[in-house]
């Protein structure tokens, strides 16, 4: 996916047509989650789905194997954590 150029592709997961942008992932290592911006990104019309180039891949696989290191981030931000145990019922009760 030619995510430099800008060229449209078809989503590889719905056939709809995709536009350039750049995105957020969140990552979870164990109980640690990360959360990388400005991620150049092919994001379908449709569905939504987000696809990387080889490049963007690398990248973020790099930041990944030296473990997200706290000094490389560029802000934190705070995160609520929400939680169904409560609100979910098991069926049939």
């Amino acid at each position: 996916m030619n995510v430099e150029t800008g060229s449209a592709v078809p989503c590889p997961k719905c056939g709809q047509p995709t536009h350039q942008d750049l995105v957020k992932t969140a990552i979870w290592q164990g109980e640690r989650l990360s959360v990388v911006e400005d991620v150049p990104a092919q994001v379908c019309d449709n569905c939504m789905e987000q696809f990387y180039d080889d490049t963007t891949t690398e990248a973020i696989r790099r930041l990944s194997e030296q473990g997200f290191p706290p000094g490389s981030a560029t802000r934190e931000i705070l995160v609520s954590v929400f939680s169904l145990a409560n609100v979910l019922t098991p069926e049939g009760t």
